[in-house]
């Protein structure tokens, strides 16, 4: 005999928007006419991260967005993702640039199938958002992240992968 059940989640990724972080530089702005809302994403394994997300002022669902991954200790406020952020929502490309667990003092202590997960709540999140073209764009060690994910979830909606300043000075990190 089957019982009818109330629907429950085994899991979910979890986003909200949020007050500018108080430790951002004030040089991460948006572009002229576009604007630069900031959210915490809660990944499926729990883990919270900050993102910053730049759009263009006629931004829709058709509007591309690039998911931007950092390198080894950086985050989304630093170059080349604020500059990358500002200046492709002006162009109009909508940008979800997130801080992996991997930012700041997560220096050298990356674990891929981890970050995979804070990317992995980046695309859904980009989603929701009702974006149907995605980018992943790799800075530095975010490059090989930005592989890992793209050969691993084989989504149809990501389009390209961007990859800008491959990592260097291996040997530090290995």
């Amino acid at each position: 005999m089957t019982t009818v059940e109330t629907v429950r989640s085994a899991a979910s990724i979890d986003y909200q928007f949020i007050a500018r972080p108080a430790w951002l530089d004030a040089a991460v702005e948006s572009s002229p006419g576009g604007t630069l809302d900031f959210l915490r994403l809660t990944t499926l394994d729990g883990e919270a991260m900050e993102a910053a997300l730049w759009r263009p002022a006629d931004c829709s669902a058709e509007t591309p967005l690039v998911v931007a991954i950092h390198g080894s200790g950086s985050n989304f406020g630093k170059l080349p993702t604020r500059a990358l952020g500002a200046g492709l929502a002006a162009q109009g490309y909508a940008v979800l640039g997130i801080n992996t667990r991997q930012h700041d003092d997560g220096v050298c202590r990356e674990n891929f199938y981890a970050i995979r997960c804070d990317i992995e709540a980046a695309v859904y999140v980009a989603r929701a958002l009702g974006h149907r073209s995605l980018v992943l764009l790799g800075h530095s060690l975010g490059c090989i992240q930005a592989l890992f994910y793209a050969a691993t979830s084989w989504a149809p909606d990501v389009k390209a992968v961007v990859l800008c300043g491959m990592f260097a000075n291996f040997p530090r990190k290995s």
